[in-house]
């Protein structure tokens, strides 16, 4: 068994999230291609962790492919209202995948935050964020944001308002900056890589306070 540990993701680090599990092939073949990370996703209710979400086996088939990890939870589905209750629940609950999955303590789960509706009041989103990273850290983890398409904040909001102190920018032309702050992990469309694996591509860097996002990697 590989054992892993937290640790920042390097200056300029090339990664990519993707939505179907990987082998240690796969990890090895993206190894090859030039990447240094991958972003791989975790559930949202008890009962839902798929055969698509990472686990165990996977994250061990994703260090031994020369790959460093984090973990997403799946966005809010279409038409689902946030608020506080089911933030701390979704928190917990990632929290528990993680875990299940073997990732150490202090590394991002990242909240995926988009679509949602128009009429959502920034009050509601920073309640449903703020449960959901006060749970994640409860739990050991620490909490980032990644900022979609109709998030439901604007810059201010996302640094002023927020607890987390880490960002990810979505390739979404319509995801607000993060005011003072910036980003540490920003994607954009990659080509595809392998068969079946349809990728976006992410770069690690500094934000403008110096932060960066935090990764586990194979322990030395």
């Amino acid at each position: 068994m590989i054992t892993s540990i937290a640790a920042s993701a390097t200056e300029s680090a090339r990664g990519f999230d993707v939505d179907v599990p990987l082998t240690q092939a796969d990890a090895t073949a993206y190894r090859a291609n030039g990447f240094d990370f991958c972003i791989r996703y975790v559930g949202r209710d008890a009962g839902d962790q798929g055969e698509r979400e990472l686990s165990g086996p996977e994250a061990q088939s994703i260090f031994a492919g020369g790959l460093a990890l984090m973990v997403v939870q799946h966005p809010l589905d279409a038409g689902t209202p946030p608020t506080a209750n089911l933030g701390t629940q979704y928190g917990q609950t990632g929290a528990s995948y993680a875990r299940d999955a073997g990732i150490p303590d202090r590394v991002n789960l990242w909240l995926d935050l988009e679509g949602l509706a128009d009429n959502v009041s920034a009050d509601a989103v920073v309640a449903y964020c703020n449960a959901w990273f006060a749970a994640v850290e409860k739990a050991g983890y620490t909490p980032g944001l990644y900022v979609g398409a109709g998030c439901g904040l604007d810059a201010h909001d996302l640094y002023y308002r927020l607890t987390t102190t880490h960002y990810w920018q979505s390739l979404s032309g319509s995801a607000p900056d993060v005011a003072v702050r910036g980003y540490q992990l920003k994607q954009s469309s990659s080509p595809q890589i392998l068969p079946d694996q349809p990728i976006d591509l992410d770069i690690a860097m500094a934000d403008a306070l110096g932060g960066t996002a935090i990764w586990a990697q194979p322990a030395a």
